[in-house]
């Protein structure tokens, strides 16, 4: 699971802020909870 996500990181980061603007939540908080969150998940496969 690790290396899936690893090696296709950009489709799926693509994917969740595109959930995150389904929510209804307006583009700069989408793009910075996204940022944050994927930052988080890029230092933990490093």
């Amino acid at each position: 699971m690790i290396e899936f996500v690893a090696h296709n990181l950009a489709p799926i980061m693509f994917i969740a802020l595109i959930f995150h603007l389904l929510l209804g939540y307006p583009v700069a908080f989408s793009l910075a909870a996204n940022g944050l969150l994927f930052l988080v998940i890029a230092v933990e496969l490093s």
